[in-house]
């Protein structure tokens, strides 16, 4: 059986673009640019992160467990096992 790897990935949004996006999650543009293939995108759009220590997501206030999981396309479990604790406090850096 061949195990594939979950990619976090996020869809983008109804007037949202690719800068809109590395800034949300902290990612470099032209990195997300090169990783996906493409100069610009669209609403409805998936953009894949690039598998490296420097995609860092940065806890806002109203984030939670499942809504970082969900972002992601992780489950709870994985987000805390990437965070290595069991709560999240705002301004706390997860690698993924």
């Amino acid at each position: 059986m061949i195990q594939i790897k979950k990619l976090p990935y996020y869809i983008l949004k109804y007037n949202e673009n690719l800068n809109d996006v590395a800034k949300k999650f902290g990612v470099n543009l032209s990195s997300l640019k090169v990783y996906n293939m493409v100069d610009d995108a669209e609403e409805g759009d998936v953009i894949f992160f690039p598998q490296s220590s420097s995609n860092v997501y940065v806890v806002k206030p109203a984030d939670t467990i499942k809504s970082i999981a969900k972002q992601f396309n992780l489950t709870e479990s994985e987000v805390l096992q990437k965070a290595k604790t069991t709560k999240l406090f705002i301004g706390q850096r997860i690698e993924f």
